[in-house]
C-alpha cells in the first residue's frame, strides 16, 4: 500500500479515505488544499493512506469470516507498519492525529479507540459506527475488537484506556441533512456510551442543511483541525484560571482574618471596658457603703455613765 505525505514538519495527522479507499482521495476531493495553510506554516504534516473497505466493511457478497480478518490484518498494518513509517518521517515526536471522513471516520475511530496511547487526538466525520450495518447480525472476534459500539460498551468503568481517553482529543462531527441519518443515529449512541463511561468526546451534529459531501468535510476539517492543535493555548488558560482562583481564595482568606483580628480586638475591648466599668461600679458602691456606715457611727447616741 502506498502512503502520500504532504509537508515537511509539524504534528503527524493520518488521514484516512472515504469509501473509494484510494490512498490520493483527500487531494482528489480538495482537503489537502482546505488545510493548506496548515501545512506551508509547518504546524502539521500530512499522511494519507488507503484502505481495504471493499475487501470488508463493503463486500457484502464476501465470506463474513474473510471480511472481518481482512479488516483486523488491515488495523494492524496502520499500527504495526505505517505508525513506524510516520515517526521515522516525521521529527516533530508527537503522536500522530488520527482523521477520517465517511469510512475513513470508521478507520480513525477504530485505530484510535484501539489504540490511544500512540495518538493524540482523533476528527471523525460522518462514520457510521456500528457493525450491524455492514454486517447484520454476524459477529466474531475480530469484529467484536474494530466495532467500537462493542468494545466500548463492555469496557469495565476502571479500565486504564478510559483515563488515556480523556487525556486526548476526540471530535466526533456528522450533518443532518442528505444521507446522515444513519451516520446521526450511529453518533447518538456511540454518545451515549461516552456518558456511560465518563468518557469526554465532543460529538458535534451540524444543522440539517449539511450533507454528506466533501463540501461540508473541508469545512470541518479547517473547523475542527486547528482546535486540536492548540494544547499549549488551554494548558495556559486552564493555569490562569487555576492561578486566579488561588489569588481570590487567598484574598478572601486575608480577609476572613482580617475580619476575625478585628472582632477578637474588638471583643478584647469590650471585655476590657466591661472589667474597668465594673471595677469603677464596685469602687463607688464600696465608697457609698463606707461613706453609710460613717454617717450611721455618728448618728448613734453616746453611751452615758451611770453614778451610784
Amino acid at each position: 500500500m502506498s502512503v502520500l505525505v504532504y509537508g515537511t514538519k509539524g504534528v503527524p495527522v493520518l488521514a484516512f479515505p472515504s469509501k473509494s479507499t484510494r490512498f490520493d482521495d483527500w487531494e482528489k476531493n480538495g482537503m489537502v488544499d482546505s488545510i493548506e495553510s496548515l501545512l506551508e506554516a509547518g504546524k502539521i504534516q500530512l499522511f494519507t493512506v488507503g484502505s481495504v473497505d471493499d475487501e470488508s466493511w463493503l463486500c457484502e457478497n464476501g465470506i463474513d469470516v474473510w471480511r472481518t480478518a481482512r479488516q483486523e490484518s488491515y488495523y494492524r498494518y496502520i499500527v504495526e507498519d505505517v505508525i513506524p513509517f510516520i515517526r521515522k518521517i516525521n521529527k516533530s515526536k508527537k503522536l500522530p492525529i488520527a482523521t477520517g471522513v465517511e469510512m475513513g471516520a470508521n478507520q480513525a475511530a477504530v485505530v484510535f479507540l484501539r489504540r490511544p496511547d500512540i495518538f493524540q487526538a482523533l476528527i471523525a466525520m460522518s462514520g457510521i459506527y456500528d457493525a450491524r450495518y455492514f454486517f447484520g447480525n454476524y459477529i466474531d472476534h475480530d469484529l467484536y475488537e474494530n466495532a467500537p459500539e462493542r468494545f466500548l460498551e463492555n469496557m469495565a468503568p476502571d479500565h486504564e484506556y478510559i483515563k488515556l481517553y480523556n487525556q486526548r482529543k476526540m471530535i466526533f462531527c456528522v450533518g443532518q441533512g442528505s444521507q446522515e441519518f444513519d451516520g446521526v443515529r450511529a453518533l447518538k449512541n456511540l454518545e451515549r456510551i461516552f456518558i456511560t463511561k465518563s468518557i469526554n468526546a465532543w460529538c458535534d451534529y451540524w444543522g440539517y442543511d449539511v450533507s454528506h459531501s466533501w463540501d461540508w468535510w473541508m469545512k470541518q476539517i479547517s473547523y475542527f483541525l486547528p482546535k486540536v492543535l492548540e494544547p499549549e493555548k488551554t494548558v495556559t488558560v486552564s493555569a490562569e484560571i487555576a492561578e486566579e482562583k488561588t489569588e481570590k481564595k487567598d484574598e478572601k482568606k486575608a480577609q476572613k482574618e482580617v475580619k476575625e483580628t478585628t472582632v477578637t480586638r474588638a471583643s478584647k475591648e469590650i471585655k476590657e471596658s466591661k472589667e474597668v466599668k465594673e471595677s469603677k461600679e464596685s469602687k463607688d458602691v464600696k465608697a457609698i457603703v463606707k461613706d453609710a456606715k460613717a454617717k450611721k457611727q455618728e448618728a448613734a447616741p453616746k453611751d452615758s455613765k451611770i453614778r451610784l
